[in-house]
C-alpha cells in the first residue's frame, strides 16, 4: 500500500508542477528589435518548475523513505504531464525526442536528489542518540 501511495502522491505532485508552471504557456515571444523568437517558456517558469520538482522529490523521499520509487514516480508524473500538453499538437514528430530528454533529465536529477536526501537523512539518524 505504501508503494502505491508513494507513486500516486509523488507523480501527481510532479505532474502539477509541470502543469502549474509551464503546461499552460504555448505562446512564443518575438524580440521587437532583433526579430528573434524564443519560448514558449520564460526562465522564471523553468526555474520555478525545477525548484518545485526538487522540493517534491526531497520531501517525498523524507516522507516515504523509498528514494528509487520517489525518483521513478517523479519522472513518470512530470513526463506524462509534459507529454499530455506537448505531444497532441506536434506535427513534426520531435516531441518524441523531447520526451526522451525530459525522462533522462528529470530522471537523473530526481535520482540524484532522492539518493542524496536518503544519504543525508541516514547520516543524521545515525548521529542521533537512541532513547
Amino acid at each position: 500500500m505504501r508503494g502505491a501511495l508513494t507513486w500516486l502522491v509523488t507523480a501527481a505532485l510532479c505532474a502539477v508542477a509541470w502543469l502549474a508552471w509551464m503546461g499552460w504557456d504555448d505562446e512564443y515571444q518575438v524580440d521587437a528589435r532583433t526579430g528573434e523568437t524564443s519560448g514558449p517558456y520564460e526562465a522564471w517558469q523553468v526555474i520555478g518548475s525545477a525548484v518545485t520538482l526538487a522540493v517534491v522529490v526531497v520531501v517525498a523521499t523524507i516522507v516515504f523513505r523509498d528514494a528509487v520509487q520517489v525518483a521513478l514516480a517523479a519522472t513518470a508524473g512530470y513526463a506524462i504531464a509534459w507529454a499530455s500538453t506537448e505531444m497532441p499538437d506536434d506535427d513534426s514528430g520531435l516531441s518524441g525526442v523531447g520526451l526522451v530528454m525530459i525522462v533522462v533529465g528529470v530522471g537523473a536529477a530526481s535520482i540524484a536528489l532522492a539518493l542524496g536526501t536518503r544519504a543525508v537523512r541516514s547520516r543524521l539518524e545515525r548521529g542521533r542518540p537512541h532513547s
